[in-house]
């Protein structure tokens, strides 16, 4: 039948499947790897995204669109990354390694993990460097749910950026017009009592608005949200909601994840680019490892091995890209443009797994 994929294993399919979200997982670290030396630099870096993806003829409507789904090479940093697969997933494909007592302290794909798991604290350092100190602010975060219109809340980098305004002494409230009181989520977070379907509530003397989740009705009523509230000073975009023109034009100070006002360069692009060829050929070459370790302990025989060039085919029908390169040497980018890489370095890395 048409479209139908077959797959010779069990472990196969899971290889598979696990491998889609984890690659999603590393792109999205590495681009926040980028965002995060963009900020520093003042760079914008959705214009860099667009130049790097246009380079790999991988490009998308997101850098633009909020509710575009981010599908280029070079993905967008938010908050952080929620939902049920994404943040275990990396884990899952070397969990037999792992359960082996392989060493990982070299693995791009768990580095990554620990790059986006400190998305909510980069977004708190981002407003307090905007707002200055936070103590006894009012802090309104807008949306819940990981994804825009939705309400699911699972892993969401909004509840993990409760604690961390609390410590810094901020009065929190948070907001969703899609999540209800009685989330699972909110109670585990004990952030319940803090959460309200009403913006206005939530909004009320706020001195600092926080944008967590690119739902549409923030979009469309950003101007409502923010006009006419004499106590807030700070906006800070943390999911390429909007620009820095229209909320500065309600007298708004305004910080956003990748918002920086200076061209990239051509030295920075080609930079960002080839640190982007070495990270994609490091993940091929530690899923090569891996397949290795499950082959070598689980194959029973022939037909129960796991084949590379199969894993790359079946993960390439992913609708939102997972383009698996051949593994082999990583080519090795400049320093010209200034950008470091955790991601890169661990590309770098000859990791054993036997």
């Amino acid at each position: 039948m048409t479209g139908v994929q077959t797959c010779a294993l069990p472990i196969s399919a899971e290889v598979v499947k696990t491998l889609e979200n984890a690659y999603r997982d590393v792109r999205i670290a590495y681009a926040a790897e980028v965002a995060r030396y963009c900020d520093r630099a003042d760079v914008d870096f959705y214009a860099l995204r667009d130049r790097v993806n246009a380079a790999m003829a991988q490009t998308d409507d997101s850098s633009a669109n909020p509710q575009a789904v981010p599908a280029g090479g070079l993905l967008i940093p938010t908050v952080g990354v929620g939902g049920h697969c994404l943040p275990k997933d990396g884990i899952l494909l070397w969990w037999r390694a792992l359960e082996a007592g392989i060493e990982t302290d070299r693995s791009l794909i768990l580095e990554a993990r620990r790059i986006n798991d400190a998305s909510p604290a980069v977004t708190l350092a981002l407003a307090e460097e905007a707002h200055g100190s936070l103590e006894g602010c009012r802090v309104a975060l807008l949306g819940v749910a990981y994804r825009f219109d939705s309400e699911d809340t699972r892993n969401s980098p909004t509840l993990a950026l409760v604690p961390l305004l609390r410590a810094r002494g901020a009065n929190v409230v948070l907001h969703d017009p899609y999540v209800t009181q009685t989330d699972q989520n909110l109670r585990r977070a004990e952030a319940e009592g803090k959460f309200t379907q009403d913006a206005e509530e939530a909004l009320r003397d706020a001195n600092v608005v926080i944008f967590c989740t690119a739902h549409r009705v923030y979009a469309d009523g950003l101007d409502g949200i923010l006009a006419g509230r004499p106590r807030l000073g700070t906006v800070v975009d943390g999911c390429n909601l909007t620009t820095r023109v229209r909320v500065e034009r309600h007298g708004l100070r305004y910080a956003g994840i990748g918002r920086g006002r200076l061209t990239p360069t051509d030295e920075l692009v080609e930079q960002v680019l080839a640190g982007f060829r070495a990270v994609e050929r490091g993940v091929a070459n530690e899923v090569e490892r891996v397949i290795a370790f499950l082959n070598d302990h689980f194959a029973m025989n022939d037909f129960d091995r796991v084949h590379m060039a199969q894993v790359q085919r079946i993960a390439g029908t992913c609708v939102t890209g997972c383009r698996i390169v051949d593994p082999g040497p990583v080519p090795r980018p400049t320093d010209e443009g200034g950008f470091t890489s955790r991601l890169v370095a661990h590309a770098m890395d000859d990791l054993p797994v036997a």
